[in-house]
This record gives structure tokens, sequence and C-alpha cells, in this order.
């Protein structure tokens, strides 16, 4: 079957994009779109990534950064403006705050596994998605998916010595199709 001309016409213009696309110093390159991944239930005293997890809900986790807040939100006393801890339904209607509101105790004190939380380690790492042979045509592909993707990005591999792939690389770079 031979290639029809539109299809004469991509492979004219991704060969003319090999040959004049930046590279950036990599011999033989190979454009790959990747997404990052978490692999979770790391100890926490073998990574310094983690998160918090409700031991009750464990379908919701919260970065450290965010768990403070969800704390707060939980466990408002509401008897004055700024002040919680996790007051009773009583204290809620009450007109005077409880002793710890009324002391002000800061967020930044708290310790999650108080409030029924477990530290759970994990670790990051990008996973192959697609590859492509222009740098345009992976990032046109982030472009268009990226809402199906976690923290994409292309990325630049080197092909080198693998001869399948080049020769390919080679007959397309080479292509005299207008």
């Amino acid at each position: 079957m031979l290639p029809t001309d539109d299809q004469k016409k991509l492979i004219a213009r991704v060969a003319q994009e090999m040959k004049t696309q930046n590279n950036r110093m990599t011999a033989e390159p190979v454009w790959l779109v990747e997404q990052m991944r978490r692999i979770y239930g790391m100890d926490a005293d073998y990574t310094d990534n983690y998160v918090w997890s409700c031991k009750e809900d464990s379908e919701y986790s919260y970065e450290p950064d965010e768990i403070q807040a969800k704390i707060i939100e939980d466990h408002w006393c509401g008897a004055a403006e700024n002040q919680w801890h996790g007051c009773t339904q009583e204290k809620l209607w009450g007109s005077d705050p409880c002793e710890i509101c009324a002391e002000g105790f800061p967020a930044s004190d708290v310790d999650p596994e108080e409030y029924g939380y477990e530290q759970i380690g994990y670790h990051e790492y990008y996973e192959y998605v697609c590859v492509h042979f222009t740098e345009s045509a992976a990032q046109l592909y982030v472009d268009q998916n990226s809402h199906r993707l976690n923290k994409p990005r292309v990325f630049v591999h080197s092909q080198y010595r693998c001869w399948e792939w080049n020769a390919v690389v080679q007959a397309i770079r080479e292509t005299s199709w207008v």
C-alpha cells in the first residue's frame, strides 16, 4: 500500500521539523510524554515525602501543608472568632469559648495523629505515556490531554545504538516527497 498524498505531506513536515528542531544536545533524540505517579505505603522513616490520611475514611489524604487547615475546618469551636480544637457540640452553642480555645491554641502545634490521621509515605516518579518524533508533537499531545495526565512533562531521551528506531528516523529524514 502506498502512502496517500496527505500522509506524504505529514511525513515531509515531520522530516523537516526533525532536521531543524533543537535536539537538546541529544544524539538520536526521541521525545517522550511522561506523567507523575506516586507509590503510597512507604514507611515514613524511609522517605521525606508523606501525606496525612484519615484512619476512618482513607479515601481522602492531605498534603502536609493542607492538614492544619483540614483539622481547623473539622474541629472549629465557633464560640469565639479564630478559635478551635474539636469542642463538643455543647460548646458550639455556648456563649463562652472552651478553655483551650480561650487560650488561642495555635494550629501549628497540632499533632494530626491526635485527630485520627496517620502519616503515609510515598515515592514519586515519572511514568512513560507516549513517544513522538518531534518536541512540538509531544507538547501538542500534552496540551490536548493534560486533563487526563498528572503533572505531565515532555522529556528527551536518546535512541543511540537503537538501530531499528534510527533506521526509521533516517528514512523519514531522507524523504524526498513534496
